[in-house]
Formats: structure tokens, sequence, C-alpha cells
């Protein structure tokens, strides 16, 4: 399907107001704090920031009711929000990103926990980590630490597993694989030098994007140490993202739904 010009500004406009929609919600979030559904409108906002892109989801396996830390591979910025949109989540982001302008704001509305580089970083977070869990919550982060183009699985850093070791909270691993684009390159990873808005551009041109989300085997704490979860929940998602198989999609409005 040939770029539409007239749909990538429409597109485009949606995005500028449903930024200005998030900003706001942000603000409420920020100053009303307990008063309001933080992580209900969240979600939301993230679904519709799918359907925004005309990103569609292929769902596989189901998540888990007894494992409320996910684990998954990186591979653009929009793994927040493919995976925020099938269920309530809060995030571990790289400290950095509270300072910038608008995804800071957003991303600290959201409730996200903030780690620095270096330390004993499992320490410094499970004070504020284990009574959100323990209430219910979920929790994802990234342990390659980095994004790839999602051909491969980076290795994963056992760091952030000592939340999972330190709680007793059993561990889900999540795979993620993004479909082609229109031209049949990939247009979904963000490495290396890509800047954030040239890549928002390069996704409004795209008619539609597909994404499989997969849930795998939960892994039980058990007597497991943190390297030893990592490579087991490496092990798990790296099969899916090797698997030679089709992604397919679910239709956006059957997602938004969900919500409903």
């Amino acid at each position: 399907m040939p770029h539409n010009p007239l749909l990538s500004t429409v597109r485009a406009l949606r995005l500028v107001l449903h930024l200005t929609i998030g900003l706001l919600l942000a603000l409420a979030v920020l100053l009303l704090r307990n008063r309001v559904p933080r992580d209900r409108l969240s979600r939301w906002w993230l679904s519709v920031l799918l359907d925004v892109f005309n990103i569609e989801v292929d769902v596989r396996g189901t998540p888990s009711e007894q494992a409320p830390i996910l684990v998954a591979n990186h591979i653009s910025w929009l793994d927040i929000p493919v995976i925020a949109a099938q269920q309530q989540t809060r995030f571990v982001a790289k400290s950095d990103i509270r300072d910038w302008p608008i995804v800071g704001w957003l991303t600290t509305a959201a409730g996200s926990f903030y780690i620095r580089r270096g330390g004993n970083v499992t320490a410094a977070l499970q004070s504020r980590i284990e009574p959100y869990l323990n209430d219910g919550g979920r929790l994802l982060f990234f342990p390659e630490g980095t994004t790839t183009d999602g051909r491969e699985v980076g290795r994963f850093h056992a760091r952030l597993f000592g939340l999972a070791t330190e709680t007793g909270k059993s561990i889900q691993p999540v795979a993620l694989r993004y479909g082609k684009g229109a031209n049949g390159t990939a247009v979904a990873p963000y490495v290396g030098n890509d800047a954030l808005f040239w890549h928002i551009l390069r996704l409004l041109r795209e008619p539609v994007l597909r994404v499989e989300i997969a849930y795998c085997s939960p892994i039980s704490i058990g007597k497991h140490d943190r390297k030893t979860l990592a490579s087991l929940s490496q092990a798990q998602i790296q099969a899916v993202v090797e698997a030679d198989s089709t992604i397919e999609a679910t239709p956006v409005a059957a997602r938004l739904s969900a919500l409903a």
C-alpha cells in the first residue's frame, strides 16, 4: 500500500491532540496523586496511542496472575504501549528519562520506577517496588538494558532480577516481534542514533504496523539466583524471537474494547 500523505497528516494531528490530552492527564495525576486512577488512565492513553499509529497486536499466551514481574526483549519505545495495552503495568526506566521534555512528564505520571546507572540498584528500588507488588501491581523491565533491531535477543543483565529474588515474586518472560513496514524494511526498531522525532514521522507514514506479543511460561523463584533467572528468561524469549512464523494481528477495535 503506497504512502498516503493525507492519512499521515490526519494521524499527526491526532497525535498532537493525544499528547495534549496526555499532558493534561499527567498534570492531574501529579497534582491530585491518589485521587485519580493513575494506572487505568495510563493504560487507556497508551492503548489509544497504538490506535493513532494503527498498530495491530497479535497476543499469544496468557498473562499470569501469579507472576507480577514481566521481563521483555527491547526493540523500541513502542514496546511500552504494546505491553501496557494488554494489562495495567508500571515500568522500570532509566533515571535520565525523567528529565526529557514531554516523555519524562508522561513517564513520571504513569508511576514509573526510575533507576540510576551503577550501584546496588535493587536495594534502592526494592523499598518502593515491593509495596506496589504486594498490593497487586505489575512491573516490567527490559533486562537487555538497550534496544536491538529485533532479529535477535541481546544478553540479559542479571542486576534487576534481584527484584524477583528479594521480593519472592515470580517472573513471566514476554517476547516481542514486529512485522515489516510497507516497503519490506523494519520500521519499529529504535536503535543507535535514531532521533525520536524522525522515528515518529516514519511510523506515521506506515499504513499499518503489526506486532506479536507472546507471554511465555512463568518462572518461579525457587532456589534460582538472579543470573539463573536472567538465563532462563532470555532462553524463552529467544526461542520465540527466532521462531519462523508469520506475525498476524488483532483488529485495533477489538483491543480497545477490552478496556471498556
